[in-house]
């Protein structure tokens, strides 16, 4: 496994797109403790938490679970938070692999599965310890396949709705692929397949230049709505109580139009700001509907965190 991006880690690397520099720093899936100095942790799917706590107990690496996000909340033996409970891991990892079968996305999942976004949600407030996610980036080219190559887009939405949730660390496998699909490089020359290692790169770069900010915001302390079904819209907390939101656009293949609300008589809004593309965005007073709102145009899978000086009239 290469471990991209880590906001817990102390050292942030930026990959480039040509797969430049070389990688030391990995967390393995593994049932055994592995003490090498290449591995700062590990990957256990076991949902013993007795197997669980003896390998976390034998090492002072990280030790993660890695279980399916998709199953989240839903009271199966499969649910997640059942072996959360169980095991008490220090760090829980999600494994969130959406686009798949040709139809299903970040907007649509199969009958049975929690909505992604519900998920995530339930991820950050159900614990207190730390959450990473792994994310897809593997899949096949061919509408029928039962995992579809990630676009661009898509690899880009579904990094910046786990940050919307409160993911501490992002992963993708770079070998991983599933029958007659791909992942990110070549097992042999390690160079890249196509456009995901770039699109990573961006990422890992842009999460990089604002980690701090990033790994002190807290889920809630805004309650803001997005009246577009394809647009997330996460209220965050920082330091000194400043308001943030991150909005995703989960459409991948369509740019959206769409504003941000705000109830005026509790909510005073003067100002909003991009904290990625450093651009301000007017807000406009009391509408009809009692409302401060925000206009906002996002392309398919950008995501924007919104710095605002939001205060709370109720207060």
């Amino acid at each position: 496994m290469l471990m991209i991006m880590s906001l817990l880690a102390t050292v942030a690397r930026k990959l480039s797109s040509h797969w430049s520099c070389h990688i030391s720093s990995q967390i393995v899936r593994t049932t055994d403790v592995l003490d090498h100095p290449a591995v700062i942790g590990m990957v256990n799917t076991s949902r013993n938490p007795e197997r669980m706590k003896k390998l976390q107990a034998g090492t002072d690496k990280a030790v993660v679970t890695c279980f399916s996000a998709e199953y989240v909340g839903t009271g199966l033996d499969s649910d997640p938070c059942k072996a959360w409970e169980r095991a008490k891991p220090k760090i829980r990892t999600l494994r969130i692999h959406p686009f798949k079968g040709g139809v299903y996305d970040l907007t649509r999942q199969p009958d049975g599965e929690t909505p992604l976004a519900q998920a995530l949600a339930m991820a950050r407030s159900s614990f207190d310890t730390p959450w990473w996610a792994v994310l897809q980036a593997f899949g096949g080219d061919t509408p029928g396949a039962d995992y579809n190559n990630p676009t661009p887009a898509q690899i880009r939405a579904q990094t910046h709705l786990a940050l919307a949730y409160g993911a501490k660390g992002i992963l993708y496998y770079s070998f991983q692929r599933d029958a007659g699909g791909q992942g990110m490089v070549d097992h042999v020359s390690l160079k890249p397949l196509d456009e995901k290692l770039k699109t990573v790169s961006e990422l890992a770069a842009l999460i990089a230049s604002h980690a701090d900010l990033i790994k002190s915001l807290k889920g809630g302390g805004l309650d803001v709505r997005c009246p577009s079904p394809f647009v997330e819209a996460v209220g965050q907390r920082g330091k000194d109580d400043k308001r943030y939101v991150y909005v995703v656009n989960k459409d991948t293949k369509n740019p959206v139009t769409t504003k941000l609300l705000l109830w005026a008589d509790r909510w005073e809004w003067t100002s909003a700001r991009d904290v990625f593309n450093g651009k301000g965005l007017e807000v406009k007073q009391r509408d009809k509907e009692g409302c401060l709102s925000v206009s906002l145009t996002l392309a398919p899978g950008e995501g924007q965190l919104l710095a605002t000086d939001v205060t709370d009239r109720s207060r």
